[in-house]
């Protein structure tokens, strides 16, 4: 493994924050931290201990184990990561897109699923 499980976790952390909408200050504040120290975690340049994955887990409304899950994600979360860092992050278009995936994790999984059925045929009828 390439990275180290700070990165892993930082990375993890970021594309959370992203999927929710919230700027680094907003999960700081959550947090009771600098959003530089927020920053720094999601980096992985500093080591979080195991109070503030506790703290970090009740923010984000997620177990403790989603910080250590199998990490097939992490092809996802560095794609997440690059869009964000480029210039189409600022483009409305990509807000847009964000706010349908963020609506789309709120959906049950028979919503999601009709959802995807809905645009399949979208796509069909567009040949």
């Amino acid at each position: 493994m390439t990275e180290s499980i700070n990165q892993i976790i930082g990375q993890r952390i970021r594309g959370k924050r992203l999927l929710l909408g919230w700027t680094q200050k907003e999960l700081a504040k959550r947090l009771n931290i600098s959003y530089q120290q927020l920053q720094k975690y999601e980096r992985g340049q500093n080591n979080i201990n195991i109070n503030m994955i506790h703290a970090l887990s009740a923010a984000i409304n997620e177990p403790i184990a989603y910080f250590f899950q199998e990490l097939g994600e992490q092809k996802a979360i560095k794609t997440a990561n690059r869009i964000e860092d480029s210039p189409i992050f600022l483009d409305d278009e990509y807000r847009d897109m964000l706010g349908m995936v963020r609506l789309y994790k709120q959906l049950t999984p028979t919503m999601q699923h009709q959802i995807k059925e809905l645009m399949r045929a979208f796509l069909n009828s567009k040949t």
